[in-house]
């Protein structure tokens, strides 16, 4: 019974039609060879097309098997390749020096950029002699925002925020100051506190990158999320986040 059921649901989505079709003429043209109403050479006929409907069946099979074979085999090469979405450590896979010598425009929108702006400071001044543009949005020293900040962080209080943000605002001043036209860095504070620190490289390009490393509540620097999009291939979320990030630097303060 649940054969016959299986058959009729076949029939009735249009699957294995050719199957049924070739068993059921195979049956009737057996049938009528025993009992002699045809020839001999419809039923051998009859049975070479059988078997040619067989083979196409079986090719076809075939081909359906090694599609599907290549498919497991590039996904497993491309799961092999492709980078974890959620990283640690924002510098573990970021080299900011070298994407910095070969951009164009770049943005950083982060707290106080403590580590990064010593880490590039030498190849932000030689760019900003050769056409870079460049942005820094961090937090407004001695706001509500740097203590909110402290609040959330695990090691530094609101007075040593204060001290690291001074600290880099006074280095990209200085870098600022030193730049060539159309080369530029501009510099804006903003009391706002941002859930993730966002590094962008030719964002706009479709070899543009961007880093975005989110912030938690007492979190070391070892286990934020992080992960890396690209242009071409996550130009949807990439625009998200420069969008995000162009809004908030409409309401920034300068720092000239």
């Amino acid at each position: 019974m649940e054969f016959i059921k299986a058959i009729w649901q076949d029939i009735r989505s249009g699957q294995n039609i050719d199957l049924y079709v070739t068993t059921i003429v195979s049956l009737v043209v057996a049938f009528l060879g025993i009992f002699g109403i045809i020839g001999q050479s419809i039923v051998s006929a009859a049975v070479l097309a059988m078997l040619a409907l067989a083979s196409i069946s079986m090719l076809q099979n075939r081909r359906e098997d090694d599609s599907l074979r290549r498919a497991i085999i590039q996904f497993q090469s491309t799961s092999e390749l492709a980078e974890p979405f959620l990283q640690h450590q924002l510098t573990s896979y970021l080299d900011p020096n070298q994407l910095l010598s070969s951009a164009h425009e770049v943005f950083f929108w982060g707290l106080t950029f403590e580590r990064m702006v010593p880490h590039i400071r030498d190849t932000l001044e030689q760019r900003l002699h050769t056409g870079l543009q460049a942005r820094f949005m961090l937090l407004k020293p001695e706001s509500n925002a740097v203590g909110m900040a402290a609040f959330r962080d695990r090691y530094h209080d609101a007075e040593r925020l204060n001290l690291t943000l001074r600290t880099s605002l006074s280095i990209l001043s200085d870098l600022a100051s030193t730049a060539t036209p159309p080369a530029k860095l501009e510099i804006r504070i903003v009391n706002y506190l941002p859930p993730w620190t966002i590094v962008a490289f030719d964002p706009q390009r479709p070899t543009g990158q961007m880093f975005v490393s989110l912030l938690t509540f007492r979190g070391t620097n070892e286990t934020r999320p992080s992960f890396k999009l690209k242009s071409r291939e996550d130009n949807e979320w990439v625009q998200a986040f420069q969008e995000q990030f162009e809004t908030l630097w409409q309401e920034a303060e300068p720092v000239t």
